[in-house]
């Protein structure tokens, strides 16, 4: 299960401590935080963790977005909406292509296991939509407290397939379409 009281924990100390040299490094931050937190990231259905998933494509939006929102004076919507498009892309990038472990934990009874890859086949939908933190202090929480929000959300559209055994079966494996981690 994804730790998310460490995840804002981290990130509110960090944006509070105005530890953050530059968006470079805030988006790096970010993304590793966000790559701690996944590592206890599970299916609903079948408890399996995530093996491998795009962390740099996450920086990469989340960096480009931060850049390119900075350039826009503040107060225009425009930079919003780069910001918001920014982290929305980050968390899809992030699970594009993703694959999930093939241990099989016994949870779905008369099943024997899963034929590896277990393989995330839709990244999901995200939609962060609260506005860029401004330059003080006092903003962060409604920031990191909408960043949280708009990443378990997403977590809940994700889904995969797992490949799976059930004995007898004469026709061979079969597909297992699974929604939602958390």
């Amino acid at each position: 299960m994804v730790d998310w009281h460490t995840f804002k924990y981290n990130i509110l100390r960090y944006m509070n401590n105005q530890e953050a040299a530059n968006e470079d490094a805030l988006a790096r931050f970010i993304t590793d935080e966000y790559d701690k937190a996944m590592s206890g990231a599970e299916i609903i259905l079948t408890k399996n963790k995530i093996t491998s998933s795009n962390k740099w494509m996450f920086w990469k939006h989340m960096h480009d977005g931060f850049i390119s929102a900075k350039e826009i004076p503040e107060g225009e919507g425009a930079a919003d909406s780069i910001f918001r498009k920014a982290i929305s892309d980050a968390a899809i990038a992030y699970w594009t292509g993703a694959i999930m472990s093939s241990k099989y934990y016994g949870r779905l009874p008369g099943h024997i296991g899963f034929i590896p890859p277990c393989v995330v086949t839709n990244p999901g939908m995200c939609s962060y939509i609260a506005p860029r933190p401004a330059n003080n202090m006092d903003s962060s929480l409604p920031f990191v407290d909408a960043l949280v929000d708009c990443f378990k959300r997403h977590l809940l559209t994700i889904t995969g397939i797992h490949t799976m055994i059930r004995p007898p079966t004469p026709s061979g494996p079969y597909p297992l379409v699974w929604t939602g981690i958390k």
